[in-house]
């Protein structure tokens, strides 16, 4: 439910930015997020500050994402279904897949719990108590950038990924969609799964 008028002055507006800003150059994102602030300030009622318009971390991303899950889940602590465990995450969005679960942290010999000072640890707080999780942002595995690192690994214009049927002569307008495979020059689809499997191993492996 929207905030009523009356309210708009006091009501912060904040917008996160997700890989596809991660993946850019730190002036060209700082610059796009500044024109959104500027924007917002001038033509919205609400209220909108510069540390309100930000990148989010990959873990930010993956922990936040976690949380949306488990609550509309009703998985977290003192909710219906809490007794069922909570629910991992795997989230794949444009430029990048974040992979997110609850773990239990070791304890010592003395009964203390040990501390995770590693890259993948994320300790969220809700309400009272900690919730230690694991997260990891895979940047340019998300299904837009994964499907351009396929296209530019194909040596014709012939694409296993595109369904059978499917083709384009000439080079796309700029901002195509990538999922009409590689950006320059013509492509046909041939619709073959085992070798589309083959393509995207590949690009794990790099």
């Amino acid at each position: 439910k929207p905030p009523p008028p009356p309210s708009h002055a006091g009501t912060s507006i904040l917008v996160s930015a997700t890989a596809g800003l991660r993946a850019m150059p730190a002036e060209k994102a700082s610059a796009i997020l500044d024109n959104c602030f500027a924007w917002l300030k001038k033509h919205t009622p609400f209220k909108v500050q510069r540390k309100g318009i930000a990148l989010l971390s990959g873990k930010d991303e993956g922990a936040l994402g976690w949380l949306s899950l488990n609550f509309l889940g009703r998985r977290l602590a003192g909710m219906a279904n809490e007794k069922q465990g909570t629910l991992a995450g795997v989230e794949m969005g444009g430029a990048s897949a974040q992979v997110t679960f609850e773990r239990a942290l070791p304890h010592n010999a003395d009964g203390a719990l040990q501390e995770d000072e590693s890259d993948t640890a994320y300790e969220l707080p809700l309400g009272s108590r900690k919730t230690s999780l694991y997260t990891h942002s895979y940047l340019n595995y998300g299904q837009e950038a994964a499907r351009e690192q396929v296209s530019k690994r194909l040596a014709s214009d012939s694409d296993p990924c595109l369904l059978k049927g499917f083709s384009r002569t000439g080079t796309p307008p700029p901002g195509a969609s990538v999922y009409e495979g590689r950006s320059t020059g013509a492509v046909t689809g041939t619709g073959d799964f085992a070798k589309c499997r083959s393509e995207v191993d590949e690009i794990f492996k790099e």
